[in-house]
């Protein structure tokens, strides 16, 4: 949760004691900072630390600065200047993970997946609404004024709930996604 893990408790015992060559943060300020600063020194004695960043902006909070990473891992280009910045040779681009093209029968993936064949598809997944799918939803309405299609909006349900009314269009397609153990996904139609 965003904010709320700033001040609660960590074990870093874990980043001490456990045995591994690499150690991969993500969204660094929802961390306790100052629990992680503590034990950083000994986790780079260690380790090689990669940070990805997922943040549009740079972070405000000082005390994320005081982490030196070795590298810098953004999805594109647009990160990767603003975060040039600080980190200079140490960012680098891999483009955000795509699975390889699998080709195969359209019209059988489409009715497996009750989607119209003669509409055009335009797919969303986010798990960030109100960034990701509510300001798309005039341009892809204007657009379905000129072409008959369908806007499949993939979403886990806490995340749309509030955005309930503002989806409730006749081109919208609701699926709430819902994951399993061992890898498994299972995918519903509102």
């Amino acid at each position: 949760m965003e904010g709320k893990l700033r001040e609660g408790f960590m074990d870093t015992s874990p980043l001490i004691t456990e045995d591994y060559e690499v150690l991969i943060i993500e969204r660094l300020e929802w961390f306790p900072l100052d629990k992680l600063i503590q034990v950083y020194e000994q986790i780079k004695r260690k380790a090689k630390v990669v940070y990805v960043v997922h943040e549009r902006k740079l972070p405000k909070n000082r005390a994320f600065w005081k982490f030196d990473f070795d590298a810098v891992v953004c999805f594109d280009e647009r990160y990767a200047r603003r975060w040039r910045r600080v980190y200079k040779e140490k960012v680098h681009v891999i483009p955000y993970s795509c699975h390889p093209i699998k080709l195969g029968d359209q019209r059988k993936a489409r009715e497996d997946l009750n989607i119209p064949l003669e509409k055009l598809v335009v797919f969303t997944y986010s798990w960030s609404p109100s960034l990701h799918i509510i300001p798309t939803i005039r341009p892809v309405e204007e657009v379905s004024r000129k072409y008959d299609l369908t806007y499949v909006v993939m979403e886990g349900r806490r995340y749309l709930w509030e955005y309930r009314n503002k989806l409730r269009k006749d081109f919208i397609d609701i699926r709430f996604e819902t994951h399993l153990s061992r890898g498994f996904t299972l995918t519903f139609t509102q």
